[in-house]
């Protein structure tokens, strides 16, 4: 069969792409024979070429110009293969160009990654189209057969775990494999539990891009929305959906980069830093960060926008020193005595870690502790809860609603889970949802 398409030839299109289409069943024996049809496609020819005289063809020969109608190119691809098989709902998976990693910077790349994201998460694709995220396979050329970073350094690992990842994928679509997830009793503790995003459930997805992620607690606070596109300098306030994690065991995460998701609700978290206390536990994982304030980098936070910031926070040094706080209003400084600062370790880039936060009830004198991956305190501190204080909105990605700058404050990474309780949960409490988040998403192994 041939495929053509304006501007790109069936020879350089640029996907990588497993096609699983049952073409009729025959009789032979006693049972129906199912006959499949497998195609691919990862070609990058003429690469070089293309690029030797842009001028040729009016620039329409470059690769520039190809990844430019890439997105466009794509969809009408997968349309036209369903199309010529007479299979309506096709399943398609796309392995997106994640060569490089997550230290890719060429724009065209990039571009191509996003358009690749961009098709999957078409509503007409809705359920019949995935894309696997593959820049977490990419190897270094030290731990690797060649230095030809195109070809993946030709690195088996890396092989087998985009054929694996792209194998689960279309289990998932041909409805073999069942996604995975988990209900809020199965998992954690329900008592007092204010906030549990999943990025298994309730992320809903436009156009490639995650327009709003719904919390499975009952709370006030129900539905966390990306608003803030037109304040951002470059790009997005849209994070992006990445499936099949297989470093959490193939559950999902929601990838920021300098993006927030805002609940609109003033007062829902109001009470967690003015007496009831709380905890909270992040699955995530951090990149290298793009700093906008020195040292501040959130992923989430409740701050009031203004006057003291009073609310609790939590984020990354620009090395990725772990961080968090709750500011009682009193004063205004960043770190002091009732703004204080709790230190953990530096986190390794593209590792996932559980890190939690807790801190005591009442409105005297509570200790804040920070968590990594055990039920020892990697730090503490002590702070003097205000009952007047005065927080607002939660923001996931970023430390408060900055309506002024938003993404300029934020963080880089992934969160797979946020769950946070208006209360301190006991040892046993915390002990138990460490160990039960530790198994779920595959990390008890550490």
């Amino acid at each position: 069969m041939r495929f053509g398409y304006k501007q790109i030839a069936n020879k350089s299109f640029l996907a990588a792409l497993t096609v699983i289409a049952l073409a009729g069943t025959v009789q032979a024996g006693k049972g129906p024979v199912k006959v499949f049809i497998l195609a691919g496609q990862s070609n990058m020819e003429g690469q070089g070429k293309i690029q030797i005289d842009p001028k040729k063809n009016e620039g329409k020969g470059t690769l520039e110009y190809l990844v430019n109608q890439y997105e466009e190119n794509l969809a009408n691809f997968i349309r036209d293969v369903r199309k010529e098989l007479g299979v309506a709902d096709l399943p398609f998976v796309i392995a997106n160009s994640g060569f490089g990693g997550w230290n890719q910077k060429v724009s065209r790349r990039l571009k191509t990654m996003e358009a690749q994201a961009a098709v999957a998460g078409y509503e007409q694709f809705k359920g019949t189209v995935a894309c696997v995220e593959t820049r977490d396979f990419f190897r270094p050329p030290e731990v690797s057969p060649s230095k030809q970073g195109y070809h993946w350094n030709s690195n088996a690992e890396t092989y087998f775990l985009i054929g694996d990842g792209m194998g689960r994928a279309m289990r998932r679509l041909c409805g073999q494999e069942q996604p995975p997830s988990g209900q809020i009793g199965e998992l954690v503790l329900a008592e007092g539990l204010v906030l549990d995003l999943d990025a298994d459930r309730g992320v809903k997805v436009v156009d490639g891009r995650v327009a709003s992620w719904h919390n499975q607690a009952e709370s006030k606070a129900r539905e966390f929305v990306a608003t803030r596109d037109a304040g951002h300098k470059k790009g997005t306030g849209h994070p992006v959906l990445k499936e099949g994690v297989l470093a959490i065991g193939g559950h999902n995460a929601v990838v920021f980069k300098r993006q927030e998701l805002i609940n609109s609700d003033e007062d829902a978290f109001d009470h967690l830093t003015t007496g009831s206390g709380y905890t909270w536990f992040a699955i995530m994982c951090v990149y290298p960060q793009v700093s906008g304030l020195k040292d501040v980098n959130s992923f989430f936070g409740n701050l009031k926008n203004g006057g003291n910031y009073e609310g609790f926070w939590a984020g990354l040094k620009d090395d990725n020193t772990l961080w968090m706080g709750s500011r009682n209003g009193i004063t205004f400084g960043r770190w002091d005595r009732n703004n204080p600062q709790v230190l953990g370790p530096e986190l390794e880039v593209n590792r996932y870690y559980v890190i939690a936060g807790r801190m005591g009830a009442g409105t005297g004198k509570v200790t804040i502790e920070l968590f990594v991956d055990g039920t020892k305190p990697v730090a503490s501190v002590p702070l003097q809860v205000n009952p007047n204080g005065n927080p607002s909105k939660m923001a996931i990605g970023q430390e408060r609603d900055a309506t002024n700058h938003p993404g300029h404050e934020s963080f880089d990474g992934e969160l797979a889970r946020l769950l946070i309780w208006d209360r301190p949960l006991t040892d046993r409490q915390f002990e138990k949802t460490l160990s039960s988040l530790k198994n779920f998403y595959a990390l008890s192994a550490r």
